[in-house]
């Protein structure tokens, strides 16, 4: 699955560049506007584990030593 975001050149958050969003809807809601889509479902699946971007990292690193120790 191609990923979604683009770390911006800073290093210190992301960009999805709108041919990588799939399809999405910009809305009224009320007294906003916001928008859904498979950017938002994917995000709010990230959100949902209650994890920091840091713990992700953290898990990302070991699973990549993991992959490692088993290839």
């Amino acid at each position: 699955m191609q990923r979604m975001t683009i770390v911006n050149p800073h290093g210190e958050s992301y960009r999805v560049p709108l041919e990588r969003a799939g399809a999405f809807k910009v809305e009224n809601m009320g007294i906003s506007i916001g928008i859904t889509g498979a950017m938002v479902d994917k995000l709010g699946r990230y959100e949902d584990t209650g994890l920091t971007p840091e713990e992700i990292k953290r898990i990302i690193v070991e699973n990549g030593k993991l992959h490692k120790k088993i290839d």
